[in-house]
């Protein structure tokens, strides 16, 4: 099989700038925002997380100050039913200003960065989010015996139904977590939180694989490839669930802070 060039960013970096695009982009069509408040708080719970802002970022503290009283402000909102999108942006703005604007606004996306700028950035940057909160999840609460992982993920797809730009993406999301792989069905463990996210994700990269969609220079694989761990898989994607566990908590708690020093991507060679 001949090689094939492809580019990847080692470093699995959940940025700043990319958390304050995600935090103004679903409200940046609708004036108000009616029943799908209660989905879009349901979601933004699973964000002022303790393990994800970790103390090891820049400004996480403030950060996460940031999430905390959105978070009271959605509360606070949801009684109402409906909420005006020029609130939303002037709360989130004012809360920047008053927490020293903890969010990068100018930095581009570094792990998720396509090679050029129609291909990947923000889609690639919601899926690290959902992985990242559904191991966090998981992570949380291992000494939790009453762990409930559906509402988790519940609230996940909730946000994809109201709340994603793509027409057809949420279809085939839907689609794929109500029928073809009904999360309610699936999902029985704690640990199925992030390993039902995974194969979901493992499904949609198979469907799109050679798509017009897809980005040359990062083609759709099952994840996670052999470059980026060698015993979770064979050659012929038969996985190792206990290997992608290990992997995914060690992938997705590795979150760092932007470094544009350290902004070059790396070649590596497919077999």
């Amino acid at each position: 099989m001949k090689s094939s060039k492809v580019r990847f960013s080692k470093r699995n970096s959940l940025r700043m700038s990319d958390g304050r695009k995600k935090l103004m982009l679903p409200f940046e069509s609708p004036t108000q925002i009616g029943p799908e408040l209660i989905i879009f708080s349901a979601y933004r719970r699973l964000l002022p997380c303790e393990h994800m802002l970790r103390l090891t970022l820049k400004q996480s503290s403030l950060a996460r100050q940031v999430f905390s009283e959105l978070r009271d402000f959605l509360k606070s909102n949801a009684s109402n039913g409906v909420l005006k999108t020029s609130d939303w942006e002037h709360k989130f703005e004012e809360l920047e200003k008053k927490h020293q604007m903890p969010f990068e606004r100018n930095a581009s996306y570094e792990h998720c960065r396509g090679s050029v700028s129609m291909f990947r950035g923000y889609t690639c940057g919601l899926w690290t989010t959902f992985h990242t909160l559904t191991v966090q999840a998981y992570m949380s609460n291992q000494n939790n015996a009453s762990f409930q992982p559906l509402p988790v993920l519940k609230a996940i797809q909730g946000w994809v139904e109201h709340f994603f730009g793509c027409r057809s993406c949420r279809e085939h999301f839907m689609e794929m977590t109500t029928k073809t792989f009904p999360m309610e069905t699936k999902v029985k463990k704690a640990d199925d939180v992030f390993l039902y996210l995974w194969q979901a994700h493992n499904t949609v990269n198979a469907r799109l694989k050679g798509d017009l969609t897809e980005d040359p220079e990062f083609p759709k694989y099952q994840f996670p490839a052999q470059f980026l761990c060698n015993n979770c898989s064979s050659r012929n994607d038969i996985f190792d669930d206990r290997a992608v566990t290990n992997f995914l908590f060690n992938y997705y708690t590795t979150i760092k802070p932007y470094d544009e020093q350290d902004n070059a991507a790396t070649r590596v060679t497919l077999p």
